[in-house]
């Protein structure tokens, strides 16, 4: 009978990975209304995972005897998470309220009648200083109860109020700014069951992890330290001569200017990299810097729109413009002086997604749009001064009111051209009079959202220093020299292989202190920890792996390599992909304590499945016998723990977050389901009484090898083809 249920359990554990994956395609295609109605708010799933509760719950009770308490707590506290999830479906109630102000409101639109009434008595949009960021939605409300008790509340992002079971969670605002909507809910029942499932799955995965007599435990006493295995890699450059613009120094003057930009005030260098790095691919431009580039195309527009510096990654595009790799401003206009994408943007902008070449419409407009918004001074947000009562920063186009200063607006609307005039009779002592005065202006008027000299330092030297290009080609020579090193030559043993070591410990060392450098000078300029887009998770990724390496090494001496590759392969991707770098606010959602530990732990996980991965790599290049492929397994198998319980860490760190912001802790978002099947996926092997193929080394490391691709989805193809509510850290 056992063994009838043990298959039973492994039959619906791959159908539920099956539907869970092929839902989310089904979500990209039909809408997330359809795979709601017709996958997970259907009576067939619940009862999916009914069965699968039921089966297990047999299965331990069968074995109760043989399976140690911290192991019986972890799949309990699993049940338990099931039942909220049953109880929260059974009995919660939701439902929107739309408020305008000094209108009591008692209905939401469930069926439910609210047992009191909620006034709105004022909107607000809180900005970033200097700003049009918004950092916060709030709604002051005032709930009126039946005894005539008047309770006064504020519902905010990540900042809820609770009345009588309901919760209020701020969602959206009338345009006006006079109304507000909440979506309610109230789940008397669900949730707090479900967040003692959590609870207890804290208190499990610690008894696991440092019970001394438990696996993960005998397994740390008997790692040691063999090693493992790879090539080369050659980095390269070029230069040229340079167009004309600023000189280095002059643009450099430039570039120490303050600008609103991104959605931060930032020294103008920050923007004039963003700039040439949108155009060219490159952070220079033919031996120029970033600050000579945009001070070029700002000073000598005539000159410079016949310079090829407009990338064009689009074959068809190429031809289309009859232009190699890279195009200048004017080929995107015929002779009569014509948009040539004119006929092509409204059905482009429409079908971007889904067509090759609307796509390439899309880019290369976005390219045209960069420079003629330039031209016309709407990046140039160097103006502070209040406008309407609050402080923000202006472009010399913008539109002011007449409640501002005369001769603030004489300085916004005159200053460029009186740099654009020193420059045409050669005077650039005129020209840094001007810059300097420009600075004065900023430090005078701008309050507290102009940057202090060491924010100014800060970021400056965070734009100087190409940390991700350096650390990626460094760490990757490295990784690759350090792989033939502790496979050919470490286990001889002697006095030059230490030696050898330590050089190669020294640099990991160094390395390590970069990248810390790097996130630390983010951290500062950004005002938050690096983790709320695409590339400062990777950023994090490879710290993390950095850091588990270090801790690793003292007894696994040959993991050196993978951190260095590892590390060197996520910064990689940021390079090659050319993810955006730019420092921006976060959204008002993700202002929460609970991001920086939530991204921290799913990075973290990553980073050590990512080990993982490469571990098992390597060991299926190894005799199976051999004494170093055994160390491989016996490090496999001590990594997963550690990697689940923050993956698991992680996941139901962000469903309280989740339940803080949107009132639902779980919403099959394809992020979330991709890391729930991650998390199944990777908790196979630990089940190897249940599943024997386990045991055997050559298929554990094939498994763990191929599993890698179930993290890739969830980071990767999630962010870049899946989309969903987590399309916000793209």
């Amino acid at each position: 009978m056992e063994k009838i249920v043990r298959r039973i359990l492994l039959v619906l554990t791959a159908v539920l990975l099956l539907v869970l994956s092929a839902a989310t395609f089904f979500e990209k295609y039909r809408g997330t209304d359809w795979v709601n109605n017709t996958v997970y708010g259907t009576m067939w799933f619940a009862l999916l995972w009914a069965l699968l509760a039921v089966s297990g719950v047999w299965l331990l009770c069968r074995r109760w005897r043989c399976i140690r308490p911290a192991v019986m707590l972890l799949h309990l506290a699993f049940v338990v998470m099931l039942a909220g999830a049953l109880l929260t479906r059974l009995t919660a109630e939701r439902g929107m309220l739309h408020l305008k102000v000094g209108v009591p409101v008692d209905d939401s639109r469930t069926t439910a009648h609210l047992p009191f009434s909620v006034t709105l008595q004022r909107f607000d949009i809180r900005y970033y200083r200097g700003t049009n960021a918004p950092s916060d939605f709030v709604s002051a409300i005032t709930i009126s109860l039946p005894s005539g008790k008047m309770l006064p509340a504020q519902v905010s992002m990540n900042d809820i109020a609770v009345c009588g079971g309901w919760r209020f969670y701020q969602s959206s605002f009338d345009d006006d700014g006079q109304g507000s909507w909440l979506s309610l809910n109230r789940d008397v029942f669900g949730i707090p069951v479900t967040y003692a499932g959590y609870v207890l799955l804290f208190f499990a995965f610690a008894a696991l992890l440092f019970d001394p007599h438990g696996r993960f435990r005998r397994l740390a006493r008997r790692i040691s330290r063999p090693a493992a295995v790879l090539l080369l890699l050659l980095p390269i450059a070029n230069v040229a001569a340079a167009p004309t613009s600023l000189s280095r120094a002059d643009a450099a003057a430039l570039g120490q200017v303050q600008v609103l930009f991104g959605d931060r005030v930032a020294p103008l260098q920050t923007l004039a990299i963003d700039f040439t790095r949108k155009l060219s691919g490159d952070d220079s431009y033919r031996g120029m810097t970033a600050e000579q580039v945009f001070a070029g195309w700002l000073f000598y527009p005539q000159e410079w729109q016949y310079e090829p510096m407009i990338r064009v990654k689009s074959r068809a595009m190429q031809e289309f413009l009859g232009v190699g790799k890279y195009a200048s401003f004017i080929d995107f206009f015929d002779a009569g002086k014509q948009y040539r994408l004119e006929p092509y943007l409204r059905k482009a902008y429409a079908d971007a997604g889904n067509d090759a070449w609307n796509k390439a419409v899309c880019e290369a407009d976005e390219k045209v749009q960069l420079v003629l918004m330039q031209q016309q001074g709407a990046l140039l947000a160097v103006f502070p001064f209040a406008d309407g009562g609050r402080m923000t920063w202006h472009t010399p186009v913008d539109a002011v009111s007449d409640s501002v200063a005369v001769e603030y607006r004489w300085i916004a609307q005159g200053l460029f051209p009186l740099m654009y005039t020193a420059l045409q009779e050669g005077d650039t002592a005129r020209l840094h009079a001007a810059i300097a005065g420009l600075k004065r202006f900023q430090r005078q008027t701008g309050g507290d959202t102009v940057l202090s000299d060491a924010e100014m330092a800060a970021e400056r030297l965070y734009n100087a220093v190409p940390f991700t290009s350096l650390l990626f080609m460094s760490e990757l020579t490295l990784g690759f020299l350090a792989f033939a090193f502790y496979f050919l030559f470490f286990r001889r043993g002697g006095r030059v292989c230490r030696a050898v070591d330590a050089v190669f410990v020294g640099c990991f060392v160094l390395a390590f202190l970069v990248l810390t450098g790097a996130v630390a000078l983010r951290t500062c300029i950004g005002g938050r920890l690096p983790l709320g887009n695409a590339y400062e998770t990777m950023l994090s990724l490879a710290w993390f792996v950095m850091l588990f390496t270090l801790l690793l090494r003292r007894r696994v001496r040959w993991v050196l390599p993978f951190g260095f590759l590892l590390s060197g392969f996520a910064l990689l991707v940021c390079h090659i992909w050319q993810m955006d770098p730019q420092i921006t606010p976060l959204m008002p959602v993700l202002s929460s304590p609970l991001l920086s530990i939530h991204v921290s732990c799913i990075m973290a996980a990553y980073a050590l499945l990512s080990v993982l991965s490469l571990n098992s790599a390597v060991a299926l290049c190894l005799p199976p016998a051999s004494a170093m492929a055994r160390q491989q397994t016996l490090l496999g198998r001590f990594l997963l723990y550690p990697a689940l319980f923050l993956l698991t860490a992680g996941i139901f760190i962000g469903a309280v977050w989740a339940n803080v912001s949107w009132g639902t802790y779980w919403s099959w978002d394809p992020k979330e389901v991709w890391a729930l099947i991650t998390l199944l996926v990777y908790a196979f092997p630990l089940h190897d009484r249940l599943l024997p193929l386990f045991r055997r080394p050559r298929f554990f490391h094939a498994f763990l090898a191929a599993a890698f691709i179930a993290v890739l989805m969830t980071y990767f193809g999630v962010n870049y083809f899946l989309g969903g509510l987590h399309s916000y850290a793209d």
